[in-house]
């Protein structure tokens, strides 16, 4: 039971020990200074839960315990004054870096007093935008308070949580109490065992297979009355010939649920093993004799074979960072695959391909005779009106050079039609011969684009004039525009204010977000999805490495923090310029919670002298520096021409003393959130701030050196 406004003083327990069920204990957390307020929770004796330091925030309560388990959960109780305090955004996201590290199983529950009902207040907004860079799951869904509004959450990760009652009927508070259910996992599997349906392939199985396929032909019940029709169909073909070769695999080959092997620890080697084959006859010898000697001997044993592991391990992550470093997806995917599981149930690839391809809507212009799956034609340089049949010899020569990869709609799996080729090649070159001749590709075989459509439209037909365009001349170079994965952003406007289906057959493709080389746009250009999804991504992968921490020199630590982490933070960060102080301050938690691991620090050290010790430059820092990295580039030929085009050298009419500085014309700008933030105007600013001996740099290695020394001095002194 999870309490909030207590109203109990320092020392008061006489209320709980009247009131506490039967082997039942509690956690108390009263309020330091004044009245009101006060925080507890109420568990069973029988769970080992500890109480946890925390940090004191002046917006809001807090208390956090431990609930020891395999695999611990951390439960944080949470009361926020419903007073407005600009400080709770940061104070919680700063409570959240600190947490989320160490844990994989984190519930918080309390009395937020944020109206999380109401998303369009600019609090619930950034409150909300907050837990989805976290990756926390809020449950409650119902009002909370008797006057309405949903003021009580339940924060989850990686817990399942099941809300089951809201009292209203309650009348012991203006917060009604929220009964919920939590699945707290009580072991972590550590190998995933995956099952699959696999057919029973052996030495005899193509034999077997030949032996029946050459009976079923030659009994008449297959192709026989097909070769005798003049124009046989493809579809016919195609459908006899993978029946029969279905039915004849159950029979030689059916279907068998197999079980994959785990893996053996990859550190283990000849030494460790043989230490731990000693250790266990150690054990097997005390428990037999139960002598002392044995015991002691059993010990020993055990130490050296532990020392031994960890020994291997440390090399043999050593290794790792030292041949992938410049692979951060290698890194990563090595240690998620050591320290993660993953899902133990089997993905039925045929439903994945279906889920993955959904059957695409057909538009169909008002008078066309097209229907909705032919494409547009492009315009034809030559036509074949005949092909020449292919022998034998020359399938059977490209069958052999074919690798032994399986789909689940084969009729046949690839490694047993090369062994069985003499048997079926025949039909085989029968089915492809007839599409040849005909023309005709089947039904098995056909996959058109759907047809584009430009309906009339007087104010957007110039767009759809330019995407018919554009599907027009992918058409003529044999590429295919899928109209059901094509998605619109609009800039500048709001997608509600737009006219409906104003685009015709894409107005149900605007989004009000799209991805481009791996960041998030949005329309009003906040990047608050983008922000959303490097903090979520960066605390997983810091939660991962803190697993391994133990393991990893402070050198190989670095370096893979800076393959994971930093350069998630730098990737594409000149686009960060201008952003609300709210969304830079996320990512600096991120790198806060980076530098901590690497160093060791505990989470009430101050932070600066941290990064100063790691020479990090700051998130907003970093930003400034790729963008002046940018204009030397650009003013010096070594960048793109669209972006050497937006800066201009300042040119005064009169000789000043600015002459030649190597200043640039700042232009005048409409919006601060959009027109400040462009290139064109936040790079001037920039570079005409920096001294005199960084903007007339020799080189880029000096200006480097020198912009990172200054920067550094702005950040840190």
């Amino acid at each position: 039971m999870l309490l909030t406004e207590t109203w109990l003083q320092d020392g008061e327990c006489t209320p709980f020990s009247e009131l506490l069920p039967p082997d039942c204990l509690f956690i108390s957390s009263p309020r330091s200074t004044g009245r009101g307020g006060g925080l507890a929770s109420v568990f069973k004796s029988s769970f080992q839960c500890r109480q946890s330091p925390s940090d004191t925030y002046s917006s809001f309560e807090l208390q956090m315990f431990e609930l020891h388990l395999s695999s611990p959960v951390m439960f944080a109780v949470i009361y926020r004054p419903p007073k407005f305090n600009k400080g709770f955004i940061n104070d919680f996201a700063d409570f959240l870096s600190r947490v989320t590290v160490n844990y994989d199983y984190l519930l918080i529950s309390g009395d937020f007093n944020i109206h999380v009902c109401c998303e369009s207040r600019p609090l619930v907004n950034d409150f909300l935008n907050l837990l989805a860079s976290f990756n926390l799951v809020q449950s409650v869904r119902a009002p909370t308070h008797e006057k309405g509004h949903t003021l009580d959450l339940v924060l989850s990760y990686g817990l399942s949580v099941c809300i089951n009652e809201i009292c209203e009927t309650a009348c012991i508070s203006d917060h009604l109490p929220v009964l919920f259910t939590v699945s707290i996992p009580c072991s972590r599997a550590k190998t995933c065992v995956f099952s699959r349906r696999l057919r029973t392939i052996n030495p005899q199985t193509a034999t077997k297979f030949s032996a029946m396929y050459t009976a079923t032909r030659t009994s008449g019940l297959m192709f026989n009355t097909l070769e005798d029709n003049d124009t046989p169909c493809v579809d016919e073909l195609l459908s006899t010939f993978n029946s029969t070769c279905t039915v004849i695999l159950d029979l030689v080959a059916p279907f068998k649920l197999k079980r994959t092997k785990a893996l053996s620890e990859p550190w283990l080697n000849y030494s460790t093993c043989a230490l731990r084959h000693s250790c266990r006859c150690a054990e097997r010898k005390w428990k037999k004799d139960k002598l002392h000697v044995s015991k002691q001997a059993l010990q020993e044993s055990l130490s050296t074979y532990q020392s031994a592991v960890r020994a291997a391990k440390i090399e043999y992550f050593s290794n790792l960072v030292s041949i992938n470093y410049r692979k951060p997806q290698v890194l990563f995917n090595i240690f998620n695959s050591l320290v993660n599981t993953c899902d133990n149930s089997p993905v039925n690839p045929s439903s994945k391909i279906s889920a993955l391809r959904p059957p695409a809507p057909t538009f169909v212009a008002p008078g066309s005779t097209a229907t909705g799956s032919d494409p547009i034609a492009p315009l034809l340089t030559a036509v074949f009106d005949q092909f020449e049949p292919i022998s034998l010899s020359s399938l059977s020569e490209v069958v052999t050079q074919l690798r032994p990869t399986n789909c689940p709609s084969d009729s046949i799996p690839s490694r047993l039609l090369k062994e069985v080729f003499s048997s079926v090649g025949s039909s085989i070159l029968l089915l492809i011969n007839t599409c040849l001749s005909t023309g005709s590709r089947g039904i098995y075989f056909n996959l058109s684009p759907s047809h584009f459509w430009s309906p009339p439209r007087i104010h957007f037909r110039t767009l759809l004039e330019c995407l018919h365009d554009v599907k027009s001349w992918m058409a003529k170079n044999f590429l295919n525009l899928n109209d059901n994965k094509t998605e619109i952003i609009m800039f500048g406007c709001n997608p509600s204010d737009l006219p409906a289906n104003f685009l015709g057959p894409l107005t149900p493709n605007v989004r009000s977000s799209a991805k481009n080389l791996g960041v998030t746009f949005d329309s009003n250009f906040r990047f608050n999805k983008q922000v959303s999804t490097v903090v979520k991504n960066s605390f997983f992968y810091l939660r991962t490495l803190s697993k391994v921490k133990g393991y990893l020199s402070r050198r190989d630590l670095e370096i893979v923090i800076h393959a994971l982490i930093n350069s998630r933070l730098d990737y594409c960060n000149s686009l960060y310029v201008g952003l609300d102080q709210s969304l830079l301050y996320r990512l600096q938690l991120v790198q806060n919670a980076a530098a901590r691991l690497l160093t060791g620090k505990r989470k009430r050290d101050h932070i600066s002298p941290v990064l100063a010790s790691l020479h990090w430059l700051p998130v907003s820092f970093r930003i400034d520096f790729k963008i002046l990295l940018f204009v030397f580039k650009a003013l010096n030929g070594l960048a793109p021409q669209y972006l050497s085009e937006l800066l201009h050298i300042y040119a005064p009419a009169r000789a000043l003393r600015s002459t030649n500085q190597l200043l640039l014309v700042v232009p005048k700008t409409r919006l601060s959130t959009k027109g400040d933030r462009a290139f064109g105007a936040a790079a001037p600013r920039l570079w005409n701030s920096l001294p005199w001996h960084i903007r007339s740099a020799g080189s880029i290695e000096v200006f480097k050196s020198s912009l990172k020394t200054h920067l550094f001095s702005q950040a840190f002194n």
